[in-house]
């Protein structure tokens, strides 16, 4: 049997994010998200809510949103990287670089992209007491 799971405020957005960006529950901003870098604890060690619904395809948002949010680093880098080298880019670099960025940024950006997830989620869908079981 969970403890009862205690009642917090509704909180804005950008406390949400805050959160995330902390790798702190987006509920009450204090329990840790992560026991290690791929594993996120069942639930918040101080509210006592649940990270992930039981819903069927939640899990292929989430990964769908680290995918975006790492190709949209890797867009916004190549581009500045491209714009500080013109005229005349080493563009061996710089497909070098992407196809390394592409197979790297979605592994080193999970925690956070997955964070971030958590925060527009808990924000947009909050969860009431009665979801938590």
């Amino acid at each position: 049997m969970t403890p009862p799971t205690r009642i917090t405020a509704p909180r804005t957005l950008g406390q949400h994010v805050g959160c995330a960006l902390r790798m702190r529950c987006p509920a009450c901003g204090v329990g840790k998200l992560y026991r290690s870098w791929f594993t996120l604890y069942d639930r918040c060690s101080h509210c006592h809510r649940p990270f992930e619904r039981q819903e069927e395809g939640y899990r292929n948002v989430a990964y769908f949103v680290n995918l975006v949010f790492s190709e949209a680093v890797l867009v916004v880098i190549l581009i500045t990287w491209l714009v500080l080298a013109w005229p005349d880019p080493n563009w061996d670099r710089v497909q070098w670089v992407a196809a390394l960025c592409v197979g790297i940024a979605p592994i080193v950006l999970y925690p956070l992209s997955r964070a971030l997830f958590l925060a527009a989620d808990f924000y947009f869908r909050p969860q009431n007491v009665d979801d938590v079981d």
